[in-house]
């Protein structure tokens, strides 16, 4: 028996009522897949406000998830023609430059020997490396900005010159194009006359190789400073392959007059 003055204490009911808050039923019902559910929500105009604030909100999520990623796309590309339009205005004027140092004064290279004269002129190159990479900046000036179009084209033009380099490869050794063969003491080591491959069709593919792998660096990184250089370099190299022939008349004479009144200097003949 309970006694009268102790405290009472409420019964616990062992199978409470459960009641689902309004909230609650409508997000359960957001969640659900069934049939039923489904067709509560579209009746349901609270729900109806709730799917569609849920939408607008994955909408506005997904545009910024997609705009993200297009602005680290175009980081990406950008850095890329930074990265292009630094390696031509830091390496081409020194490497062009190499061939005014050293085709006007093969007779005093030769006295050097090859080994004095590619050392001296590695280090001359490195330096005019170093140096132009200091003020790199500079040397590209104004960005142009991003331009698709500029860049299909800069493709078309890298990939016909990576055609021109491949055939070229074959005949044109490291060795060759590093001027080995103009300042040696040998006249026996003094290589032959190419006349064979992309040889056979101009004179001097490689030059149409560099001007276009020029162009095509200028159109992807579009820098007001590449396409300066670009443009400089059709007289500059010109001036280079007149050296340069003056220095082949020395070395095969009339073998080499002969095979420059056949065959054209940068664009093959039409047949027929």
């Amino acid at each position: 028996m309970r006694d009268p003055h102790e405290p009472s204490v409420p019964e616990l009911d062992d199978h409470p009522k459960s009641v689902t808050p309004r909230r609650d039923r409508r997000q359960s019902i957001l969640n659900s897949r069934s049939p039923g559910d489904i067709l509560a929500a579209w009746y349901d105009p609270a729900c109806q406000r709730e799917i569609a604030g849920q939408t607008r909100a994955g909408a506005e999520t997904a545009a910024v998830t997609d705009s993200a990623a297009i602005v680290d796309s175009e980081d990406s590309v950008n850095t890329f023609r930074y990265i292009l339009g630094v390696l031509l205005v830091v390496g081409l004027p020194p490497g062009v430059a190499w061939w005014f140092v050293v085709h006007p004064f093969v007779g005093f290279w030769r006295k050097v020997g090859v080994r004095g004269t590619m050392t001296v002129m590695t280090l001359f190159f490195v330096v005019s490396v170093i140096g132009l990479a200091t003020i790199r900046d500079t040397l590209l000036g104004p960005d142009l900005g991003l331009q698709w179009v500029l860049v299909a084209l800069g493709a078309a033009l890298a990939a016909a010159a990576t055609f021109i380099g491949v055939k070229r490869k074959k005949y044109l050794t490291m060795r060759i194009l590093a001027g080995v063969p103009e300042v040696e003491t040998d006249v026996a080591k003094r290589g032959k006359l190419l006349g064979e491959g992309p040889y056979a069709l101009v004179r001097h593919p490689r030059y149409v190789e560099i001007t276009l792998a020029t162009f095509a660096y200028a159109a992807i990184a579009n820098y007001v400073g590449c396409w300066i250089l670009a443009i400089l370099m059709i007289p500059v190299l010109h001036l280079v392959v007149i050296l340069e022939e003056r220095e082949l008349v020395d070395r095969f004479g009339d073998e080499y007059r002969e095979y420059a009144a056949r065959v054209p200097r940068y664009f093959p003949r039409r047949k027929g």
